[in-house]
C-alpha cells in the first residue's frame, strides 16, 4: 500500500509516482492526463477498481488518476502482474485497487487551504461522524489554476524561453459515505463521488503556437455493499454500482463542416455482484461469485450508439498445510479460474466472445512464520477491445480478436529484525502476449487504426528493500525495476518493428525514498531515475533518462483542541528539464503549501 501523506501533489498520480513497479505517463502540466502501466504493458492493461469495482472506461479503457484526489481514499493497494482469473478483464500488467476508510470514530470538521507556484489554489471542507453502529464522512474539494509554466523549446535553431499556456485545470470533487454496523460481522455501506474537471489541452509543444482546446469531464459514480454472515462459517458481499461519463472535447482552431471541433462520449454502466467466502477448515478458504455490469453510451465519433453486457463467474481458494520439525513452516496454494464472456450490441449487430482465466498462486514461509517467503504464480489473463478500438470513425477495427497473455513471476521476501526492522523483495516476471492491440497509420497518415499484431513479451527483474530504523523514526524505501519488453512476431517481411521495443516502455526506473520523523516534524526526500524510452514504433526516435527529485516538510501539533498540520512541498528540486511524453514539457521547480486544520 502506497504512504499517501509521504507523496507531493493532491492526485493519485502523484501519490503512486514512486510506488515499486509502477510507470506513470505524464502528459505535462499540472492538471494533464495521467495514467499508470505495469511490467512493460500499456495503460490500459492495468485494471483500476474503488473497494474493488471496475473504473476503467467502456470506451477507452482508461482511468485519468490526474484528476481523482488522494485524500478521498485510506490506502491504495497495488498488485502486480496478471489477474484476470480474479477480477476479469483488462487486469494483464496489474490492478490499483482504492480502499476507502470505511470507519471513523468521533466527530469532527476539517479544512484544508493550499496554495502554490503557477497559481495553484485549492481549498477543500470535510466533515464526519462515528458514533457506535453509524459512519459518516463527507468532503467538498476545488483545486484551479492557470498552471502556465516556463520551459526550454525542443528545437536546437530557437533557445528561447517560452511559456506552457492553455493548460489551466479547474477540478471541482464531492464524496459521501454513509457506513451501519448492525453488527461486528455484518456493514451496509454506501458511497457517492463525483468529479468535474475543466481542463487546458495544449498538445504537443511543437511550435510557439499551442492548441487551444479543452477538455470537460464529468463523472459520479455510486456505490451500494451489504456484507452479511451467513451462519458461522459463510461471510457474503453484495454490491451495486452506477456510473456515469460525460467527456468533452472542443477545439476552436479546427473547423469542420462549417463549425468547431466539438467531440463528446457519454457512458452509463451498472453493475451487480454477490460474493461469498467459505470458510472450510483452518487452514482451508474458499471464494466464488458472479457479476453482471450493463454498459451503454453515445458519441459522434462511434459508428452509433453502444451497450457492452458483461456476465462472469469466478471460484477461487486457499489452502494452506503447516509443517513442523522443517525449514519449511508453511506451504499455501492459490488456485483461482473465472469465466467471462461479453456481448457488444452496435445498432442491430451483436458480437459475442468469451474467455476462461485460470491462475495458480504459490507461497512457502520459511524458518520463523513471515522470516522467508517464496512466492510464484502462473496464469492467463485477457483485454477485451474498447468501442473505440472497435468502432472509432474513422479507423476503428470491428475484426480485432482479445488480447491474450501468459504470465509467469517467481519471487523471493524477507524480514531482518535487526537494528530496526528491514524487508527485501525481489521477483522475476515474463508475460507473453498475443494479438496485441496497435493503433498503426493507414496509407492515408492522419488516419489510425488498430491491429492485433502477433506475439509481445515482457519479462524484468523487481527489487525492492523497505527499511524502519531508529523506532521508526527514520524509513528508507529503494525500489528498481528493469524491463525487456519487445514485439516478437513479425507483420510481415522485412517488419521494421520486429523485436523492438513498445513505446514509452523504460528500461529502467528506480525510486528512492527517505522519511525522518521528528515530532513535530516528519521530512521527506524522494528521488527518481527512469531511463530512456522509445516514441517510435521502429525505436528510431526516443526521449533521453531523467533524474527528479521532490521534497516535502510536515509540520503537526495540537492546541486547544485544534489539529494543525502544514505541509510544505518542493517538486524538481533541482529544476530538471525533462519529457515523460514527446514534445509534453514537466513543469520546472515549483512549490505548494498547504494548512489543514481538524477540529
Amino acid at each position: 500500500a502506497s504512504h499517501l501523506i509521504n507523496t507531493n501533489g493532491t492526485s493519485l498520480a502523484s501519490a503512486m509516482l514512486y510506488s515499486p513497479g509502477v510507470y506513470v505517463k505524464d502528459y505535462g502540466g499540472l492538471g494533464a492526463l495521467k495514467t499508470v502501466s505495469m511490467r512493460g504493458m500499456g495503460a490500459a492493461h492495468t485494471m483500476v477498481l474503488l473497494d474493488g469495482v471496475r473504473l476503467n472506461n467502456y470506451q477507452n479503457g482508461l482511468v485519468d488518476l490526474g484528476i481523482l484526489p488522494v485524500d478521498q481514499f485510506e490506502r491504495i493497494e497495488i498488485a502486480r502482474g496478471g489477474y484476470s482469473a480474479l477480477y476479469g478483464a483488462d487486469a494483464l500488467g496489474g490492478v490499483v485497487n482504492l480502499i476507502s476508510k470505511d470507519r471513523v470514530t468521533g466527530t469532527s470538521v476539517s479544512a484544508i487551504a493550499g496554495f502554490g507556484s503557477y497559481g495553484f489554489r485549492r481549498y477543500s471542507l470535510g466533515v464526519q461522524y462515528g458514533f457506535e453502529r453509524v459512519s459518516i464522512r463527507g468532503s467538498l474539494s476545488h483545486e484551479k489554476g492557470p498552471n502556465d509554466f516556463p520551459y526550454s523549446p525542443f528545437t536546437l535553431t530557437d533557445q528561447a524561453f517560452r511559456k506552457r499556456v492553455n493548460n489551466e485545470s479547474d477540478l471541482q470533487h464531492g464524496f459521501m459515505q454513509l457506513v451501519y454496523r448492525p453488527d461486528e460481522q455484518s456493514k451496509l455501506s454506501a458511497i457517492l463521488r463525483s468529479t468535474a474537471a475543466h481542463r487546458g489541452v495544449p498538445g504537443p509543444a511543437l511550435s510557439a503556437n499551442p492548441g487551444r482546446a479543452h477538455q470537460d469531464d464529468h463523472e459520479v459514480l455510486s456505490l451500494l455493499n451489504y456484507r452479511v454472515p451467513i451462519g458461522n462459517r459463510i461471510q457474503a458481499d453484495f454490491v451495486a454500482n452506477f456510473q456515469y461519463s460525460d467527456l468533452r472535447f472542443i477545439d476552436s482552431t479546427i473547423v469542420l463542416s462549417g463549425g468547431i471541433l466539438q467531440s463528446f462520449s457519454k457512458s452509463r454502466s451498472f453493475g451487480l455482484s454477490g460474493n461469498f467466502e467459505y470458510l472450510m477448515g483452518s487452514n482451508t478458504l474458499l471464494n466464488f461469485g458472479a457479476e453482471a455490469t450493463r454498459a451503454t453510451g453515445e458519441s459522434p465519433d462511434l459508428r452509433a450508439d453502444f451497450m457492452r453486457l458483461s456476465l462472469g463467474g469466478f471460484f477461487s481458494a486457499e489452502f494452506s498445510v503447516p509443517i513442523q520439525g522443517s525449514y519449511l513452516r508453511r506451504f499455501t496454494l492459490y488456485p483461482s479460474i473465472r469465466y467471462d464472456t461479453f456481448v457488444d450490441r452496435l445498432e442491430t449487430e451483436e458480437i459475442l466472445r468469451s474467455e476462461w482465466s485460470p491462475r495458480m498462486g504459490m507461497n512457502m514461509r520459511m524458518f520463523e512464520e513471515g522470516v522467508l517467503q517464496i512466492r510464484s504464480s502462473i496464469g492467463k489473463s485477457f483485454r477485451v477491445p474498447t468501442f473505440n478500438d472497435l468502432y472509432w470513425v474513422p479507423g476503428g477495427n470491428p475484426n480485432l480478436e482479445a488480447e491474450n497473455s501468459k504470465s509467469f513471476d517467481i519471487g523471493i521476501a524477507a524480514t531482518l529484525p535487526f537494528v530496526g526492522k528491514h524487508t527485501l523483495e525481489a521477483s522475476y516476471f515474463n508475460i507473453d502476449t498475443k494479438n496485441r492491440i496497435i493503433w498503426y497509420p493507414t496509407s492515408t497518415a492522419q488516419i489510425w487504426s488498430p491491429k492485433n499484431v502477433g506475439k509481445t513479451l515482457s519479462k524484468g527483474i523487481e527489487l525492492g528493500i523497505h527499511s524502519w530504523l531508529f523506532s521508526n523514526h527514520l524509513e528508507i524505501h529503494f525500489n528498481q525495476t528493469i524491463t525487456d519488453a519487445r514485439k516478437k512476431d513479425a507483420s510481415g517481411d522485412n517488419d521494421p518493428t520486429f523485436d523492438k521495443h513498445p513505446i514509452y516502455v523504460p528500461r529502467e526506473v528506480a525510486n528512492l525514498s527517505v522519511t525522518a520523523r521528528l515530532r513535530p516534524f516528519q521530512f521527506t526526500l524522494r528521488h527518481q531515475y527512469v531511463s530512456h524510452r522509445f516514441y517510435t514504433e521502429t525505436n528510431d526516435r526516443f526521449l533521453p533518462s531523467y533524474h527528479v527529485t521532490d521534497g516535502n516538510i510536515v509540520v503537526s501539533f495540537t492546541d486547544l483542541g485544534v489539529k494543525v498540520q502544514a505541509k510544505l512541498e518542493v517538486t524538481n528540486l533541482f529544476n530538471r528539464e525533462y519529457q515523460v511524453i514527446a514534445f509534453y514539457p514537466q513543469p520546472p521547480r515549483h512549490y505548494r503549501l498547504s494548512i489543514a486544520f481538524v477540529y
